[in-house]
């Protein structure tokens, strides 16, 4: 950002804003290329067709510049799209935005805050540049009389610092900002294609303002004229191509997360079960299947329609992650955490403190609610007893279900004497009465068995085992 800021003012002090604006478009063709060569993002006929155009247009109005200062400007261009182009590359992968992106609320605060204290960063070192080529420009001068290049006083002058702060928070912000979401999305080649207009908006935005700035607006030539038409027009088919592309199939937001590779490859074999099984578990909701291994919808859908797609290894071990929390830790049919779940999560528990306390539970009268109404009714009786246990959860209490009607609830910093004491009000939130789909009202109870850790026993398996046989002793004096 801060190389861009410099280079682009000195590329303004060799021509007009107009003819730099339209220059500048060569940065798309910069971006096209690396991501071409550097990340594998293919570019369709249309988006390379529109690419030549647009150079055709840069050579052009090279063309029609004083041969003394060709040089220089191709050197400056060079390094200004050099500069922009990497920019923008970071506005698109940059890790701590995209991990923004990807929060389950997908917060705009957040992102907005990222993007914040990155241009809050940029902007201090653009400062403490400039303070220090001003001090050098004051005392030692190296550039005679050149207005680009700061000195002292321009820090006292209060008009530019108001300007500055205007331009900041009203122009410098938003760009940034949208910048960061758009290349995220779309892409930094495509981002770049978007700007068409910005010689047009460039040029309009210099009549406008030239009582203000006293900036010699000048007369544009035919050549500058035909270039920039030209450039213009190659911009919007590039621009027209992705247009096109995204309608067709969506936001490419998959390649963040998957790579081709050969078709026996591992990688697309490991990947395709994780997908496979995380569908089945959310009975193919496609976007809740996604959402659980923390990645996107249309990911899935490109790993379904092509065989030799996988997880890059960048990704990997994050999916993986989501995928044991989300989906291998978790009951198929109740939602609430299986005993996978409960092995994860009590070695947690028993890490974290001493004090905690297990109680099995088992459903009675669940047996006739099967053999009766079917099994559909009873697995709607355990998602519903399911659910009501769950609203008892916090940081401190979990819920699980390790089997057919055995539940299990696990207390982190409870004493049992105190969960001995509560065993009334689970029995009733456990024996209120369940309507089934067809209206007919069945009920459940419960028998319950209360375990301590360190006292029946002092391995989560032992512990188990302890409140099981507590369970029936309950059982048997019902």
């Amino acid at each position: 950002m801060l190389g861009v800021s410099i280079l682009t003012l000195a590329l303004f002090s060799k021509m007009s804003s107009t003819e730099g604006a339209l220059l500048q478009r060569i940065t798309m063709i910069f971006a096209l290329v690396i991501a071409w060569f550097f990340m594998q993002r293919k570019p369709n006929k249309l988006q390379l067709f529109g690419n030549l155009i647009v150079l055709g247009g840069i050579v052009f109005m090279l063309g029609s510049l004083e041969k003394e200062n060709l040089g220089t400007v191709l050197v400056i261009l060079f390094l200004l799209a050099l500069s922009q182009t990497l920019r923008v590359f970071v506005s698109e992968n940059h890790n701590t935005y995209n991990k923004a992106v990807r929060q389950e609320n997908n917060d705009p605060k957040l992102q907005i805050r990222v993007v914040g204290f990155v241009v809050f960063v940029v902007s201090v070192v653009f400062l403490i540049f400039s303070f220090l080529v001003a001090i050098l420009q004051t005392y030692y001068p190296i550039f005679q009389q050149n207005s680009y290049v700061p000195v002292i006083d321009d820090f006292l002058h209060y008009p530019t610092i108001f300007g500055g702060l205007i331009a900041g928070v009203l122009f410098v912000a938003p760009i940034r900002l949208s910048e960061f979401y758009s290349a995220n999305i779309i892409k930094a080649e495509n981002f770049l294609a978007v700007g068409a207009f910005s010689g047009v908006a460039t040029l309009f935005w210099e009549w406008m303002l030239q009582p203000v700035t006293g900036l010699d607006l000048k007369t544009l030539s035919q050549t500058d004229i035909i270039a920039g038409s030209v450039i213009t027009i190659g911009c919007l088919i590039a621009a027209a191509s992705q247009i096109l592309k995204v309608k067709k199939n969506g936001p490419e937001l998959w390649r963040d997360f998957i790579k081709e590779y050969d078709k026996d490859d591992m990688h697309v074999y490991h990947s395709k079960d994780i997908v496979s099984k995380t569908l089945h578990h959310y009975n193919n909701d496609i976007e809740i299947a996604a959402q659980a291994l923390g990645i996107s919808t249309c990911t899935i859908k490109k790993m379904k329609e092509q065989d030799n797609y996988g997880f890059k290894d960048c990704t990997n071990s994050l999916i993986m992650a989501n995928f044991k929390e989300n989906v291998a830790n978790i009951d198929y049919l109740t939602k609430i955490y299986n005993r996978s779940g409960f092995k994860a999560i009590g070695e947690e528990f028993v890490e974290s403190t001493d004090l905690l306390t297990l109680v099995f539970v088992d459903l009675d009268k669940f047996k006739p609610v099967n053999d009766i109404h079917g099994h559909d009714a009873g697995d709607f009786v355990l998602k519903e007893i399911a659910a009501r246990l769950v609203e008892l959860e916090n940081k401190d209490i979990k819920v699980f279900r390790l089997a057919g009607d055995e539940f299990v609830l696990l207390f982190r910093n409870y004493e049992k004497q105190h969960i001995v004491n509560h065993l009334p009000n689970f029995e009733s939130i456990v024996n209120k009465e369940i309507t089934l789909k067809n209206n007919i009202n069945v009920s459940v109870d419960a028998s319950f068995g209360v375990a301590a850790y360190g006292i029946e026993s002092e391995t989560l398996d032992g512990l188990l085992e302890a409140a099981d046989k507590n369970m029936y002793s309950h059982k048997h004096t019902k």
